[in-house]
């Protein structure tokens, strides 16, 4: 089974939790960029997105993977507002994941999966949606452990 990770991650937690999770299950790493990157400041990105979400917008994605030749996309995104980062989302939401099985990996501070159980599966259409692994802010005890357990209770 072919498999990749696509992830977006503004800091460093999600990178290292998506590749460490490609590693592992020997899958592709596919990393998304915003068109309009957002703000240093994440105090203005929070100003940005809560615009964006009034709006009903998402952000443009660069560049989208091609998913054609993949049985299971591992999606990786930070919690943002209680759910999928925007990013991921577009991403997400633009996909045709007919057939696929797909798996959340979601990096947060104190908000754990939030509402991002229940998005996946309305927005990730047609596929057959695995248990997502919450992993807190950098240096969460214990995390080696916790994605070996996942990918070994997933199947991944």
């Amino acid at each position: 089974m072919a498999k990749i990770v696509v992830y977006y991650s503004m800091s460093s937690n999600t990178k290292k939790a998506a590749e460490d999770v490609a590693a592992k299950i020997g899958a592709d790493l596919f990393a998304l960029e915003v068109v309009e990157p957002y703000p240093e400041d994440f105090n203005e990105v929070i100003k940005v997105v809560q615009d964006h979400k009034k709006e009903g917008k998402l952000p443009e994605i660069a560049q989208m993977p091609d998913l054609s030749g993949y049985d299971e996309v591992i999606i990786g995104s930070p919690n943002w507002f209680g759910t999928i980062s925007p990013p991921a989302e577009a991403f997400i939401k633009a996909g045709d994941f007919a057939g696929k099985t797909v798996a959340l990996l979601l990096t947060h501070g104190t908000g754990g999966l939030g509402k991002s159980e229940s998005d996946l599966p309305a927005w990730a259409k047609g596929a057959a949606i695995k248990p997502a692994l919450g992993i807190a802010g950098p240096g969460d005890e214990g995390t080696n452990d916790r994605i070996a357990a996942w990918i070994a209770d997933n199947g991944l």
